[in-house]
């Protein structure tokens, strides 16, 4: 892990997601991820046979599992 700039404290994430609005979260993506579905385009996975290993509000697995 790269070393944090002088002064700057490494931000309190669990303090950052009892607070905020999830939809807010940096980590928060609504659609799709982009480089997942570059991976995915051409190829047609059978049910059952992805995983999504991912944190967050289930958005890539919802659009996985469409």
């Amino acid at each position: 892990m790269p070393a944090m700039a002088p002064g700057r404290r490494h931000p309190d994430w669990q303090a950052l997601y009892e607070r905020a609005v999830e939809t807010t979260l940096p980590w928060h993506f609504p659609a799709l991820d982009p480089d997942v579905k570059r991976e995915l385009q051409g190829i047609r996975p059978k049910v059952g046979t992805l995983l999504e290993v991912g944190c967050g509000l289930g958005n890539q697995a919802h659009y996985l599992r469409e």
